[in-house]
């Protein structure tokens, strides 16, 4: 298992649109950026064909400790969960092959605007690339078992589950649920901080 980084995308980036590293690397630093503050603002961040984005409170709680007999507190806090996407899990269980899917136009709007903003001279249609192949490098590293380690964002890791013997609740018989992969995100610390 490899463990895929910012800088790996950034090149792939780089490489298969053929731009330089800067534009390419000012590109992904602001795909994370808008991903971060959409998943904060809306709560709810749907990337079609990869997956959605959910924040949720925690409340306050008590908990008590192995040892000893003083419980205490922990805080209310937010979390970032990742559910993924109907697509994207047959794909990583080898139950559909998918030409390149395209992901995000809302992020492809507000990416372009801002570069806009910033005076910086690239095509609608290049970040419309850069934006699923960020999410397409992604993807496929997920899907060959890979490790993705995004500083300040999160790291997403493919959890193989292995086959059971289940129960169908309607008629109450026992059924084999055959083994199966899925995708685990767990938020960066710094996720909140900005």
């Amino acid at each position: 298992m490899k463990k895929i980084v910012k800088s790996d995308i950034i090149n792939n980036i780089s490489e298969n649109l053929q731009i330089n590293n800067n534009k390419s690397s000012l590109i992904v630093k602001i795909i994370i950026n808008k991903l971060k503050y959409n998943i904060m603002t809306k709560k709810k961040f749907n990337i079609t064909k990869f997956g959605k984005f959910t924040v949720k409170k925690k409340a306050e709680r008590i908990v008590k400790p192995f040892k000893g007999n003083k419980d205490y507190i922990i805080k209310p806090k937010n979390v970032v969960t990742f559910n993924i996407s109907t697509i994207f899990k047959k794909r990583l269980n080898n139950k559909l092959e998918t030409k390149k899917p395209n992901y995000s136009k809302t992020l492809e709007m507000s990416i372009y605007d801002e570069l806009k903003a910033l005076d910086i001279e690239i095509s609608r249609d290049i970040i419309k690339k850069a934006v699923n192949s960020f999410f397409e490098n992604i993807s496929n590293e997920l899907l060959n078992g890979n490790k993705i380690e995004i500083r300040n964002f999160g790291r997403f890791k493919t959890k193989n589950y292995k086959s059971y013997l289940g129960r169908n609740p309607k008629t109450n018989e026992s059924i084999l649920v055959p083994e199966k992969k899925l995708v685990t995100f767990k938020y960066s610390n710094n996720f909140f901080k900005g």
